[in-house]
């Protein structure tokens, strides 16, 4: 499938009016609000999609790394393979213009007794007005036809990142995700996500944050200043 339409102007609106109406009650329920060790505050809400027991998940945040850092340790994909333990393999199959715009392949390990899940999706980044936004969208590609770990086929996963009033190394981060596993997940595994999954995959990640060299990935440095003025 061509890169076409997969995201469009509408999925930067829907993200960035998201934003807008934080914070959120309709139809959300919260799940879990987390204190982490750099004092980063952030809180995870759900709400249930369609009528299967699957839910789209909102993380909304006021965390301790700017901005800038922030989202070049999330979009260098050679670096998340190093610190996301849940990352079996993560790489561009085809880009449009230097990562901005990219079709990737990502596979993640899922806990026993289930089989791994695989994902080929579209991403594109925006910087606009000193807010970082990323839209990625399940596509299909024909590099990366199924494979025998299981092709989750309906995913999402939008990312806003701003400055925050609290300090110069800190920004506001809001997220929305959603995927169909293409399984029941019983409690006892939600229940594991929310008390461990998802507080390592955070203080991991920020701990990488800690750690980034931002002129380590010359792409992402070529996206950056071409943006520069709008940081």
């Amino acid at each position: 499938m061509s890169r076409e339409g997969v995201i469009t102007d509408v999925d930067f609106d829907r993200l960035q009016a998201l934003y807008d109406a934080c914070p959120v009650r309709d139809g959300w329920e919260e799940v879990k609000k987390y204190t982490l060790k750099n004092k980063s505050v952030i809180t995870v809400y759900r709400r249930k999609r369609g009528k299967r027991h699957l839910y789209e998940y909102l993380t909304i945040g006021d965390v301790h790394v700017s901005a800038e850092v922030f989202w070049m340790v999330n979009n260098d994909l050679k670096y998340r393979r190093l610190w996301d333990n849940y990352c079996e393999e993560l790489k561009v199959i085809e880009e449009y213009d230097g990562e901005r715009d990219a079709a990737i392949y990502w596979r993640v390990a899922f806990p026993m007794p289930f089989t791994n899940r695989d994902y080929v999706f579209y991403r594109e980044h925006r910087v606009q007005k000193g807010v970082f936004m990323t839209v990625a969208k399940a596509s299909p590609h024909k590099a990366k036809p199924p494979t025998r770990d299981v092709r989750v086929e309906d995913f999402t996963n939008d990312t806003l990142l701003m400055h925050s009033d609290t300090g110069p190394d800190w920004c506001k981060y809001v997220s929305i995700y959603y995927d169909d596993p293409k399984a029941h997940i019983p409690n006892s595994v939600l229940n594991w996500v929310t008390s461990t999954a998802i507080p390592g995959f955070l203080e991991n990640m920020f701990k990488a944050c800690s750690k980034y060299n931002v002129d380590r990935n010359p792409k992402l440095q070529e996206f950056r200043k071409a943006f520069k003025g709008e940081i």
